[in-house]
């Protein structure tokens, strides 16, 4: 007798029919892992229940989770678009500049 089936193998292949460009080579950079950490240490904390002070939680929302996750944010989006964006930021230099 063989060992029953794992349930992933019950699920169907979960792959995008039409992959964007450059899919695969979507990696966040290193240094996004330090505001992506208090993102989910401040979360987890707040999810927990046990800081019941509304100036607390506030601070800790308005104050560092969303600074932190804004970086992150657009810190991904320069990330992604870095080569693009140099592109067009080239062309509209005047010729003898570039």
């Amino acid at each position: 007798m063989g060992a029953p089936p794992l349930f992933s193998d019950l699920l169907p292949d979960l792959t995008l029919p039409v992959l964007p460009p450059g899919w695969t080579e979507i990696t966040p950079p290193n240094w996004l892992a330090a505001p992506l950490a208090v993102v989910v240490v401040i979360s987890a904390l707040l999810w927990s229940g046990r800081i019941r002070q509304t100036v607390v939680v506030n601070f800790l929302v308005l104050g560092m989770m969303l600074p932190a996750l804004n970086l992150c944010l657009f810190g991904m989006a320069f990330h992604l678009s870095h080569g693009y964006m140099t592109q067009q930021l080239v062309e509209l230099l005047p010729p003898w500049l570039s």
